[in-house]
C-alpha cells in the first residue's frame, strides 16, 4: 500500500508530535499536494494549533498556506529581514509577481542554537 502526499504529510507530522514539542517547524508543508489535501492539512494544523498550544514555523512560498495558519510573517533577503507583515493588525496585500523568480519568504542557510 502506498501513502497519499497528504497521508505523508499527516504521518510525518505525527510521528514530530510524538515528543511533544512547543515548536513544529514546517517546510514547504503543502508542497506537491493536491488542493484537497492541502485544505486537510491546513484544518490539521490549525486545529494543532488550538488544542495542542502548538506553535508553528512555516517555511513556504505559498501566500494562502500563510494566510491561514500565520499571524506574522518575515521576509528575509541577504541574511537580512527586508519585510514583515502581521495579519491581525495589517491590511493584507501582496503585489502581483511580476516576470520574475517570487522571492523565498523566509530563507535560512545557517542555524545554530545553544541550551542550557
Amino acid at each position: 500500500h502506498e501513502l497519499s502526499g497528504g497521508e505523508r504529510q499527516r504521518a510525518l507530522i505525527g510521528s514530530a508530535l510524538a515528543c511533544e514539542p512547543k515548536l513544529l517547524l514546517l517546510d514547504e508543508p503543502t508542497s506537491g499536494l493536491d488542493q484537497e489535501a492541502k485544505q486537510g492539512l491546513i484544518e490539521l494544523l490549525q486545529k494543532l494549533k488550538q488544542t495542542l498550544g502548538l506553535s508553528l514555523l512555516i517555511v513556504s512560498h505559498d501566500r494562502a498556506v500563510l494566510t491561514q495558519l500565520c499571524s506574522r510573517t518575515l521576509t528575509i533577503k541577504e541574511g537580512k529581514i527586508s519585510g514583515e507583515l502581521s495579519f491581525k493588525t495589517t491590511p493584507l496585500f501582496w503585489p502581483a509577481p511580476e516576470d520574475r523568480k517570487p522571492e523565498p519568504l523566509l530563507e535560512v542557510t545557517h542555524l545554530s542554537a545553544m541550551y542550557p
